[in-house]
Parts: C-alpha cells; sequence; structure tokens
C-alpha cells in the first residue's frame, strides 16, 4: 500500500489530501468540494472524472458527487466546445455516458451566463472573518462553510454576529462577487438585493445586508433556509414527482412571484437551482441576480447572462421584445418549472439547439406534458400548456391566476376558462364531497326508482290489454304488441341494473337525512330514472315500516320549519308513491301534489323526474294543481 502511495501521481495526492479521507458517508460535503476544485487557486492541473475515480472509487455510486465530478471535467477547459468534450468523456467512460450527457445538458441549458467568472474567484480561507467591523471592533460575519459558486458569486454560509446569541447563532448566506466594481456601477451592483428587499413574502429569501468588501466586490446577505436547490430535491426522490405534489410545489411559487410583482419586480430567471426546498418541504425564490423593474430600458446584449436560463427562458425574453421584464415572462418560468417538474425535461428543449430553435420561433406551440408522461390529466395538461404558450397575448397574465387554477385542479374544482361537462362538473362534486354525494344519489334513486314503478306496473297494465286486444285484432295491432313489449323488457333490464347500482351505494351511505339542495340537483340532474321495486321480496320488505318512517320524518322536518324544503319534497314523493300501493288514494295524492308543486319550483317543466311524478298523480286519481 505504501508503495502505491509513492507511485500515485502528484495530482492524485492532492486530491486524495483535499477531500480528507471523506467517504460515500458524506457525499454533500464531497460533491461541493469536487465543484471548488475549478475556483481553487491551490488545486494542481489535470485533475478530472479520472483523477476522481482513482481517488473515490465509490464516486460511482453516488449520482451527486459523480455529476459534479463529470462536471468539473467537462469545464477544465472554457475554450472547447462542452458538446465534443462530453462525447469524448462518454467514449472513454461508456458505462458512465448517462450521466455524461446530462451533465453536457445542464452545462448548456442551466447556467446563465456560464462558469469563467466562477473561476476567476479562489475559495477563501474557512472560517474566516468578513464585513464591516461590528461593536467589538471584530468583522460582522464570519464564515462558515463554501456553499456553492455561479456566474455572479461565490455563496457561503455565515453567522452574523451582530444578531446573533452565544447559544443561538444566526445563520446567513452570503454572497460574495468575484471581481471590484467601480463607484459608478455601485448602484447596479446593488440592484439585487435592493430589489428582493422589497419583496415580503415567506416564499421569497430575505435579503438581511449589502454591500461591498475592502477590495470593492459588492456582497449580500440572505436568510439562511436549511435546505436544498429543487433540482437536488428531485435528485433525491426514488422515482418521478407525483404530480399532486409537483403542483403544489409551483402553487407555493405562484404566490411568492405574485408578491415580487406586486413589489414591482420581475425575476427573469426562474429555474430549479433558484429554488430552495426547505426540510418542511416548502419552496422558496430566491437569487434575484437578473431581476428588473417594469418599464426600465432592456438590455439588448446577445448575452444570456442580462436575460436568464436558456433552458426556461420566455421567448419574448430571448429576443428582448417590448414586455420582456413584465410578469408574463415570470409566468413562462412557472410553466417551464411545472413542465420540467412532471416529465423531468426541459420546456425549451432538451439541446441548447432546440432551445434557441424553440424561442426564436414565435408560432411554435407549445410543449404537452402528456407526451413524455401520459398519466397527466388532460385538465392540468392544458394549463401547462397555457402558461407555456409563446404568445404572451394568449399566456395566464399573472402568477395569481395560474396559482388560482392549479388550486382550482388539486381541490377537484372546475376551470372555468376550459368549459368542463355536466358529467365532469358532477364528478368533480363527488370526488369533493363522496359521503354527502353518495347519500344524495341513493335518495335520488329511491325517489326515482319508486316513481318508476308506478310507471311499469301502468305499463304491465297496458301491455296486458294491448295482448287482450289482439286476440280480435291480431293482424292489426302485431306491431303496436312487439313495441310494447321491447319497451317492457327494457324496463326489466333497468331494474336489475338499478338493484345492483343501490346495493353497492347503500354501503357508503352515512348516518345523517340532510342533503345540500345544491348538491342534491347536480346528482338529480345527471341520473337515469331506475326502477328497483320490482322484486315483490324487495317491496314487501319495504312495506312493514316505510310510511311509519316517512310520516315521522316528515313530521320531524314540520316541527324545524322546513316543510317547504326539497328533502321535505323527497319525502312526500315516497309517502305518496307508497300510500297509492296500499290503497290510501285520498292521502297519497296529497302527499304527490305537494312534492310535485316544490319540484316544479326548481325543475324544468320537461325534467324526466318531474314528469313522472305527475304520471303518477295521474294514475292515483288525482290532478296537478295548478
Amino acid at each position: 500500500m505504501n508503495q502505491h502511495r509513492e507511485r500515485e501521481p502528484a495530482n492524485e495526492a492532492w486530491l486524495r489530501q483535499y477531500l480528507g479521507g471523506r467517504g460515500p458517508d458524506r457525499q454533500d460535503e464531497v460533491a461541493d468540494l469536487i465543484r471548488g476544485l475549478a475556483s481553487d487557486e491551490d488545486a494542481p492541473g489535470g485533475i478530472g472524472l479520472k483523477q476522481i475515480l482513482h481517488v473515490a472509487p465509490w464516486t460511482r455510486e453516488s449520482d451527486l458527487v459523480l455529476d459534479a465530478a463529470i462536471q468539473v471535467t467537462i469545464e477544465q477547459d472554457p475554450g472547447q466546445d462542452i458538446v465534443r468534450v462530453a462525447e469524448s468523456l462518454a467514449a472513454e467512460y461508456p458505462e458512465l455516458s448517462r450521466h455524461i450527457q446530462r451533465a453536457a445538458i445542464l452545462g448548456a441549458l442551466m447556467e446563465t451566463s456560464g462558469t469563467g467568472a466562477a473561476r476567476q474567484s479562489a475559495i477563501l480561507d474557512l472560517p474566516s472573518g468578513f464585513g464591516p467591523p461590528d461593536y467589538d471592533g471584530r468583522p460582522r460575519y464570519e464564515l462558515r462553510e463554501f456553499l456553492g459558486a455561479g456566474c455572479q458569486g461565490t455563496v457561503y454560509s455565515a453567522v452574523d454576529r451582530l444578531f446573533s446569541h452565544p447559544e443561538r447563532p444566526c445563520l446567513v448566506a452570503l454572497k460574495l462577487g468575484h471581481e471590484p466594481i467601480a463607484e459608478q456601477e455601485r448602484e447596479r451592483a446593488n440592484g439585487e438585493a435592493l430589489r428582493a428587499r422589497r419583496i415580503s413574502h415567506p416564499g421569497v429569501v430575505r435579503v438581511t445586508d449589502h454591500g461591498r468588501d475592502e477590495s470593492g466586490r459588492p456582497f449580500a446577505a440572505f436568510e439562511f433556509v436549511d435546505g436544498v436547490a429543487l433540482d437536488v430535491w428531485v435528485r433525491s426522490k426514488p422515482g418521478p414527482i407525483a404530480i399532486r405534489d409537483a403542483v403544489r410545489v409551483v402553487v407555493e411559487l405562484c404566490d411568492a412571484l405574485q408578491a415580487a410583482h406586486s413589489a414591482g419586480v420581475v425575476h427573469r430567471d426562474l429555474k430549479p437551482s433558484n429554488v430552495l426546498v426547505d426540510r418542511s418541504g416548502a419552496a422558496r425564490v430566491t437569487d434575484f441576480g437578473v431581476a428588473r423593474e417594469p418599464g426600465l430600458p432592456l438590455d439588448v446584449s446577445r448575452s444570456y447572462s442580462s436575460r436568464g436560463s436558456l433552458a426556461f427562458m420566455a421567448p419574448e425574453q430571448y429576443r428582448c421584445e417590448p414586455g420582456a421584464d413584465a410578469p408574463y415572462a415570470d409566468v413562462y418560468g412557472l410553466g417551464g418549472l411545472l413542465f420540467w417538474l412532471l416529465t423531468g425535461q426541459f420546456p425549451n428543449g432538451d439541446s441548447a439547439r432546440a432551445a434557441i430553435d424553440r424561442l426564436e420561433s414565435p408560432d411554435g406551440p407549445a410543449r404537452d406534458p402528456r407526451e413524455s408522461r401520459p398519466d397527466t390529466p388532460d385538465a392540468l395538461a392544458r394549463v401547462v400548456k397555457r402558461a407555456l404558450c409563446p404568445s404572451v397575448t394568449e399566456r395566464y397574465g399573472s402568477a395569481q391566476a395560474l396559482g388560482s387554477d392549479l388550486r382550482a385542479w388539486l381541490d377537484h374544482r372546475p376551470i372555468d376558462w376550459q368549459r368542463p361537462t355536466s358529467t365532469k362538473r358532477l364528478a368533480m362534486v363527488v370526488r369533493r364531497h363522496p359521503i354527502k354525494s353518495a347519500a344524495s344519489a341513493i335518495a335520488v334513486l329511491l325517489i326515482a326508482g319508486l316513481a318508476v314503478a308506478v310507471q311499469q306496473a301502468v305499463a304491465s297494465a297496458r301491455l296486458q290489454r294491448a295482448e287482450a286486444a289482439s286476440a280480435l285484432r291480431e293482424s292489426e295491432l302485431q306491431a303496436q304488441v312487439a313495441l310494447l313489449q321491447e319497451r317492457y323488457d327494457a324496463q326489466k333490464q333497468r331494474v336489475a341494473d338499478a338493484r345492483e347500482r343501490i346495493e353497492t351505494w347503500m354501503g357508503v351511505l352515512g348516518a345523517t337525512r340532510y342533503v345540500e339542495p345544491g348538491e342534491y340537483l347536480a346528482v338529480l340532474g345527471s341520473l337515469s330514472r331506475l326502477e328497483i321495486f320490482q322484486d315483490a321480496s324487495v317491496a314487501d320488505a319495504l312495506n312493514e315500516n316505510r310510511i311509519g318512517i316517512a310520516r315521522e320524518v316528515l313530521a320531524s322536518l314540520a316541527a324545524e320549519g322546513q316543510s317547504d324544503s326539497l328533502e321535505a319534497a323527497m319525502w312526500n314523493a315516497l309517502l305518496g308513491t307508497w300510500l297509492l300501493q296500499v290503497g290510501e288514494r285520498e292521502e297519497a295524492i296529497g302527499h304527490l301534489a305537494q312534492a310535485e308543486q316544490r319540484m316544479a319550483a326548481v325543475l324544468e317543466a320537461d325534467d324526466p323526474w318531474l314528469v313522472s311524478l305527475r304520471e303518477a298523480i295521474s294514475s292515483g286519481g288525482g290532478t296537478r294543481p295548478q
């Protein structure tokens, strides 16, 4: 072993010491250290995937560390084309080709302006004092841990000594710019902090301080969020994100972005790395580095650094059109994040060339998440496509409007602009209130079945008369008899179907007899009229106590002042039908007439249920009240 170490290349020996013996139980720390190699001035040259695999062979089993190693290797030479470097690396390590391809795509799509700036700043020796002196003469901040580096600066976790207690340190995330800035650029450099401080919302990471260090580099201190970036959170899941979980994340972001828009700030750079998920699972927006106030002159530079991330950028933002600094751009980014959460693909395409082609085509259709995730519900897919519409006139007008529709989908409520059918609306009612809907359905089935039972008796009598007449006029009435027989058979089949359905519904019927009128009418309008008491055994069992129960219920409703309610009308119809069957015609007609009079006020004149109720009155020898 010692002989092997003596022959070990110098860069691998340095890397082994740099990693400090950290193993797979400390993957997050190793990944951060590897990402920091690009900006570490002490790092020897030639450290890439090969050397990392030699020093830490367990890297192959850790997606997090492997992605960091591949990314550092691809970005070693900023003058080389990322795609060519990735192809060469995949040929050398074919078993890692999937990881290498993913890292190359991320490098091309997810960066705001490249990584060259990140290499210009060395990571400070930690722990390290930073910032203006506090009341005791020591620097206000103590930098504790390197969190990451991007195109605009390096981020550390730090203790804010000004607001700390000896037993409860106040943690912040401190972002330090890479380069000093001139005095005349100070206002622009402080823009991120000033814009973010105007926003007060729990879904937006607050800025607590900003300024410049002694060398002129800008810095900003943010509240510390104990969590991870959204892309890291997604990779930590064992499989695809559940559809409803993905929607909940974007609903939270809609609320946060609406607060930013109300404060006059448009983020313009929404992407997974700019969203943090804390330990409670709440999503929060951070990094307003390219945010701007609507109405300021557009930056017409073709550099992506002034316009956001290519993978999630709105078309008008890419083309620097009027409106590129409006809330519509963030609506597109929100739709893109939801598309990415659902499918794992970028909304503007999975390669840099595809993204540019889409952004330069103003008339191209929005991507449909169902193409990659077929189980996406139709209503949700239409919301995503509207949020990703290339035309701002057809896109959602605000983050609040998008969030409202997503909440409606989560709550099983109809989305009005999609104009759902009556059947879909009914299905949503049932999903929101399954027990009440079951009770309503049972009550309606009882009434409809009893009313149709009367119709069936009438039809049977008519059939018997037609058969007697056919003996005398067989040749003239044969066609009529056949038609009546067909209807009779259809009614018998509906009886069998109704019995099966009501037995299923009875299993979920609750103890309550109260039904909301609005839900009753919604269910009533969608149910077929079913005969359920064709079988004599069912009728006999019901006859024993049904009339007494119905009278007790009506008396109870009268005592409660609800004699004119829809529920009273339902019980009047039941009692009237049962009284007809036992020969109590006079009382039966009175109850049926009360039910018909109340239902006529809420149902259409040709409603099948109302028609069947009137036929029951007529068959009992009564007349409909005028």
